[in-house]
């Protein structure tokens, strides 16, 4: 739209707002390839988390039902294990309880052979180790996109700012009803981008508007 008007509106020609906005479409692109990644990382820690907790319900089972009578202190360990974990070091610490009693256990370790079937400890520990990778790199990723998601937040509200002083002077500018008029009543309020944030973060309250006339 901006190259439809040959005025300075704002302070700003057609040149320099298609220049602003340039620069946001590219922070913006910045920042939602930073998002998808880090969404992927944590959804493969979510993954392997899952797995590994189940192996650990499966384990903490047979473990203490299996020594119950031929060894009740090593049965009470396995016991003692919690029964659930709420997050991923949680997760982790149990894995690794698990794993350290599982080593006491005589040869053949086989704790988590039944229900889970060939299931060995060295396995087990590559599921921590996995696990322990993922989570990681999850956290590396999540902690780079924060940067870029700040740069493109800040520069969606200018953007945002420059777009209501563009649209509410484009409408004090030309004659009501006329070409150009129109072009900027069209103009949105915001962008989409700002929008997208404002819902997502719920954000918009006390953001300027842009006026209608």
């Amino acid at each position: 739209m901006a190259a439809q008007i040959d005025e300075v509106i704002a302070e700003m020609s057609a040149a320099a707002w298609n220049t602003v906005t340039a620069a946001g479409e590219a922070l913006y692109a910045a920042d939602d390839s930073a998002n998808r990644e880090a969404d992927a990382a944590s959804g493969q820690v979510n993954i392997l988390c899952a797995q590994l907790n189940e192996l650990c319900r499966s384990i903490r089972t047979i473990g203490k039902s299996r020594f119950r009578l031929t060894d009740p202190v090593l049965s009470r360990q396995f016991h003692d294990v919690p029964s659930a974990a709420y997050s991923v070091d949680d997760a982790l610490t149990r894995a690794k309880n698990l794993d350290a009693q599982w080593g006491r256990v005589p040869p053949p370790r086989d704790v988590g052979t039944d229900p889970k079937p060939h299931l060995t400890r060295t396995p087990f520990q590559a599921k921590i180790t996995a696990l322990e990778a993922a989570f990681r790199d999850a956290q590396d990723k999540a902690k780079a996109a924060q940067p870029l998601h700040a740069n493109a937040k800040a520069k969606a509200a200018q953007i945002h700012q420059l777009r209501v002083a563009f649209r509410t002077e484009g409408l004090a500018s030309f004659p009501r009803g006329s070409a150009k008029w129109q072009l900027f009543s069209h103009l949105p309020p915001t962008t989409p981008r700002k929008k997208r944030q404002s819902v997502d973060e719920g954000e918009g309250e006390g953001e300027p508007t842009a006026p209608t006339s």
